[in-house]
């Protein structure tokens, strides 16, 4: 798309996802474009039916594998009832919207076999895995104020906060025994997420930065407790480029 029609659905993009087909749809009304980009599942529900050449879809995160791991991990008989049905119309959506496109791209070969395993691959599924620009991020001057233990990611994200929760109550504890002043520095935002007792555990915000780089370049550890989820861990990436040791549940750095 052009620089100022971009700008031009950026301005619809206000009213939410039918504003944002009705912009689309004015786009594309006298002008057929050779591809069309969705990146993300949210972002291809708005271009699903757009004309193009050609329509891809850029999976970061295969939600079916995500829902089948929290069933997995579920106790009780409502969560594992609940936690199925979401699980599997989740797989129902996704196959839908997946036969909307010509070709549809996942981060790993988790994610492609899952996609193929829950009947979503009629849909030509290509891997094309995450990377970092080492040379770019290497550049990057460590910031003065850097913490030791940092992890890059904002609770308003679900994964993020069950995995920041799980270490302020199962791995903090334990660092604080061997040094007290230990604390985790969370970045991102966290906007209408009730974070009190995080911050009683030893956790602190950042809240929404610029620029994360230089204090995950500064910091000791890059600590990235994932518990569940689908795609790879970019984060991950960033950091090992950065200098930065990386210390990881094994979701953390799967796929890479």
């Amino acid at each position: 798309l052009s620089v100022a029609a971009e700008r031009a659905l950026l301005r619809r993009l206000g009213g939410g996802c039918h504003a944002a087909i009705g912009a689309l749809a004015e786009m594309t009304a006298h002008e057929r474009y050779d591809a069309v980009i969705a990146s993300t599942v949210l972002t291809g529900l708005s271009v699903r039916h757009v004309p193009a050449g050609a329509r891809v879809l850029e999976e970061h995160n295969f939600l079916g594998r995500m829902m089948a791991e929290r069933h997995a991990r579920a106790t009780g008989q409502i969560a594992r009832c609940r936690t199925w049905l979401t699980w599997r119309k989740d797989v129902a959506w996704e196959r839908r919207l997946f036969s909307d496109f010509d070709l549809v791209t996942m981060v790993s070969e988790t994610d492609r076999g899952a996609a193929n395993d829950m009947g979503c691959g009629a849909t030509r599924i290509e891997v094309v895995p995450n990377g970092a620009d080492v040379l770019a991020l290497a550049a990057v001057c460590p910031s003065s104020d850097a913490p030791d233990l940092i992890y890059p990611g904002s609770v308003t994200y679900d994964a993020n906060l069950e995995a920041v929760t799980w270490f302020a109550g199962e791995v903090l504890p334990r660092l604080r025994r061997l040094d007290p002043e230990a604390v985790l520095t969370v970045t991102g935002t966290t906007e209408d997420v009730r974070v009190d007792a995080l911050e009683s555990a030893g956790v602190r915000f950042t809240g929404r930065l610029d620029d994360v780089r230089p204090l995950i370049a500064g910091a000791k550890v890059c600590a990235i407790p994932v518990l569940p989820g689908g795609g790879t861990r970019i984060k991950a990436l960033g950091a090992l480029a950065l200098g930065t040791p990386v210390v990881s549940t094994s979701k953390g750095v799967e796929g890479l």
